[in-house]
Formats: C-alpha cells, sequence, structure tokens
C-alpha cells in the first residue's frame, strides 16, 4: 500500500531545490552588489579624467603661448579661472554619483538617517504659565 517513504521523498527534493533556489539568490545579490560598484568606479573615473583633463590644456598653453599674450584680457587669463570650475565639480558630484550608481549606498544611507531621526532629541512643548528654573525653584521662591 501507501507508505510514509513515499511522502517524505518530494518533500526532501522540494528542501533541496530550494536551498538551491536561495544560494542562487545569495550569489546573485553579490553579484548584482559588484556590477553596482563596479558601475561607480567606472562613472567616477571617468569623472575625474574628464575634469582633470583641463589642467594638463593649461600647462601646454602656459608653454606654448607667448608671455605677452598671458596678460589681462587674453584667453589665458580667463582659462586660468575655469581651470578650477571642473575640479570643484569633480568633487562636489562624488556624493550623487554614488547615490544614483551604488543602491546599496543608498539604502545605507536612508537606514542612518532613519536611525539618526529616531533617537533625535526634540525640544518639549511650552509649558502652561511661567517655567521656574533653578535652586530658586526648587525653594518655592516666585
Amino acid at each position: 500500500m501507501f507508505t510514509g517513504e513515499s511522502i517524505e521523498q518530494p518533500k526532501l527534493q522540494y528542501r533541496k531545490h530550494f536551498a538551491i533556489l536561495k544560494c542562487r539568490e545569495v550569489v546573485t545579490k553579490k553579484a548584482k552588489a559588484e556590477n553596482d560598484m563596479t558601475k561607480t568606479l567606472v562613472v567616477l573615473v571617468l569623472m575625474f579624467m574628464s575634469c582633470q583633463l583641463v589642467n594638463p590644456v593649461r600647462r601646454i598653453l602656459f608653454a606654448v603661448l607667448p608671455v605677452t599674450s598671458r596678460g589681462c584680457g587674453s584667453l589665458y587669463f580667463y582659462y586660468i579661472f575655469f581651470t578650477s570650475v571642473p575640479l570643484v565639480f569633480d568633487v562636489s558630484s562624488h556624493f550623487f554619483i554614488y547615490s544614483v550608481c551604488n543602491k546599496r549606498f543608498t539604502e545605507k544611507l536612508a537606514q542612518k538617517w532613519r536611525r539618526l531621526v529616531a533617537t533625535a532629541t526634540v525640544a518639549p512643548a511650552l509649558a502652561v504659565g511661567p517655567v521656574a528654573l533653578g535652586p530658586a525653584a526648587a525653594a518655592g521662591a516666585p
């Protein structure tokens, strides 16, 4: 007739299959995290290279241009100030690049922010009437 072993066999196969799927899910999450990090680093390196490129161009212009064309009102004079803008943009854009390209960074940031908001102390509500502070309040002085 019907034995208990035949019921246990499909359950055991299901558990093995579920364990394999769970293992694949962990591997997939790790691979996705690595892909996110790789994407973030590629974007950061490209941003760094493009923003740092203006400084060597400035040095080449300094070497090539004659001294008389480096004065006030010349292209080189204004280009010097232009070289600092991409450098500032590069440094200030890192946070936004991490936020957009790396999902794990955004999740950790949100988690830290929620914890900070939950533990923040809030000023108590205003008391009705005058509030006496210090030792005079304990003695009952008005």
